[in-house]
């Protein structure tokens, strides 16, 4: 943007890359973390939900914000923000840190792949 802050579409891509780069530093961590979630104490279970659906709502006004000056096609926020998490999340089952693509391949492809879906028609 023109005043220096960042646009919606690079606010996503941030958010995409934050995400999938845990797979990277973290790898074991997210695996035990998704794997074993549901034997967490349920006060614990809670602050993680807790903080899952922040996390979801946040991604859902972005998309909100973005559609009312036309930066994203008109797509159902609350969808959009469980697709957008949802990629990300699950690849902690397939990434490997010695793979084909890095962590930062993997969101950018991931990133495209969204904005394919967001980006208004061309005219």
């Amino acid at each position: 943007m023109a005043d220096g802050r960042l646009s919606r579409e690079e606010v996503l891509r941030g958010i995409v890359h934050d995400i999938v780069g845990l797979m990277e530093s973290h790898p074991g961590r997210l695996r035990i973390f998704f794997e074993a979630y549901r034997e967490l104490p349920a006060s614990v279970r809670a602050e993680i939900s807790n903080q899952r659906r922040d996390d979801r709502q946040s991604v859902a006004k972005l998309i909100r914000q973005g559609v009312e000056p036309g930066e994203f096609r008109d797509r159902d926020p609350e969808l959009t923000s469980l697709a957008v998490l949802g990629i990300c999340n699950w690849s902690y089952q397939w990434f490997r840190v010695d793979g084909a693509l890095d962590a930062a391949e993997i969101a950018d492809n991931f990133h495209e792949l969204v904005m394919a879906g967001l980006r208004p028609p061309a005219p």
